[in-house]
């Protein structure tokens, strides 16, 4: 996102930045032969694929992540972008409170990334990431089809894929269905008391030492007495 800025000039130029960001990570999803893309950066005014690769490896070695894997997307050095974009997103997400707009940036320049041509594994992490943060978006926005079908798919994908997963993607199975509930219980109070039900069932949260697992517990409480009237 753009930052506001009150100078004309300044938004122009900040304006100007964006604009070059967006075309940047459209010509990093081009298909085509890598002549044929080689073309599209040079009609764009965009440096050439290796020009991307030694600005992304300067920018990684400075520390700067997004900007190292926004710059590795467009010179398609895919299985990398995959890599340190996840890794910033392992990061981000272990904190207490975490910058959507920063998580959405960072996913954009991962999608950059020709995902058919990373590993099941790297692929697998890409879009857990998505879906939660497609869900979290879903939440703010009212759209609860689509809150369900995101967090639910995130949830399932974070338990298949075992401690593999479990190890980079830093958010709960049952943290995400607690979020879930949360959501539910003033929009579908049914599938929330279906939802609680199921953390209430589960023994290994029971006395599991878990952090905030004493935050989880009052949470269920407090969803559970409002979709209690309707459990199914």
């Amino acid at each position: 996102m753009c930052p506001h800025l009150s100078s004309p000039i300044s938004i122009f130029g900040t304006f100007s930045f964006c604009l070059l960001l967006q075309i940047q990570l459209l010509a990093a999803r081009c298909p085509g032969t890598d002549q044929e893309r080689s073309d599209f950066y040079s009609k764009c005014g965009l440096p050439s694929k290796e020009e991307f690769k030694s600005q992304a490896e300067e920018a990684l070695e400075a520390g700067h992540l997004l900007q190292a894997t926004r710059c590795f997307a467009a010179a398609r050095e895919d299985s990398t972008t995959v890599r340190i974009g996840v890794e910033q997103m392992k990061e981000l997400l272990s904190k207490p409170a975490w910058d959507f707009n920063l998580a959405c940036q960072i996913m954009d320049a991962v999608h950059a990334a020709d995902l058919s041509r990373v590993s099941k594994e790297e692929k697998q992490q890409a879009l857990v990431f998505s879906f939660y943060l497609g869900g979290v978006k879903a939440s703010h926005l009212g759209y609860s089809s689509m809150v369900r079908f995101l967090l639910s798919a995130a949830r399932e994908m974070a338990l298949e894929g075992g401690s593999e997963l479990a190890a980079i993607f830093p958010i709960h199975p049952d943290c995400i269905r607690l979020e879930e509930a949360t959501y539910f219980s003033t929009v579908d109070t049914a599938y929330a008391s279906t939802l609680v039900q199921a953390l209430l069932d589960d023994k290994n949260l029971i006395g599991k030492a878990r952090p905030g697992v004493t935050a989880l517990r009052k949470l269920i409480d407090s969803v559970y007495l409002k979709a209690s009237d309707v459990a199914v």
